[in-house]
């Protein structure tokens, strides 16, 4: 019974966060921080067969997972890409603060790909807009930038990502992501 009442806790958690990010679909997975979020992403869309890519600007937690980056702008968001491609880009970057376009880089990048946006830096700071929320297929950001602990992450992955991810529609073992 305590197992049970833990996993309807949890999942109305992520219920909630669904709800504050201004979604109805996706899947929600806790994890240790913004870090692991990204590593557990990358590390599911490799194993699938994704090409991933991201700027030169990317936190260290993206920039040495991803399989292909070091991309000027101009590169990243003027190249064709296809349905096994996925751009990793930050909302706001945390050393200049410079706000990132994600809906102009949605149209720019096409909607064949998969865009992934690290909201670390820019949640609780910034308003996260539904023009953003869904031009994205994953948001991933830590507690402790808007008070949480900081042990607390959460990835966020739509149900176009998750289909292709080959995730479980099972919340537990975090839809097969993380044991």
């Amino acid at each position: 019974k305590f197992g049970l009442n833990a996993r309807q806790a949890a999942d109305e958690c992520r219920e909630r966060v669904k709800r504050c990010l201004g979604v109805k679909g996706g899947k929600v997975i806790f994890c240790g921080n913004a870090s692991e979020a990204a590593k557990i992403l990358c590390n599911r869309m490799l194993a699938n067969g994704f090409y991933t890519f991201c700027g030169p600007y990317e936190h260290d937690s993206v920039y040495y997972n991803v399989n292909v980056h070091g991309y000027s702008t101009e590169e990243l968001y003027g190249s064709k890409y296809d349905k096994n491609d996925a751009i990793f880009q930050q909302w706001v970057n945390p050393v200049t603060g410079l706000i990132f376009d994600i809906p102009d880089i949605r149209k720019s990048i096409g909607n064949d790909c998969f865009l992934c946006m690290d909201a670390t830096a820019g949640i609780g700071k910034r308003i996260l807009t539904q023009s953003i929320v869904s031009s994205v297929d994953a948001i991933w950001f830590s507690g402790h930038k808007f008070h949480g602990p900081k042990t607390g992450g959460i990835l966020w992955i739509s149900d176009r990502l998750s289909k292709a991810l080959c995730l479980l529609d099972d919340s537990r073992n975090e839809y097969s992501l993380k044991h």
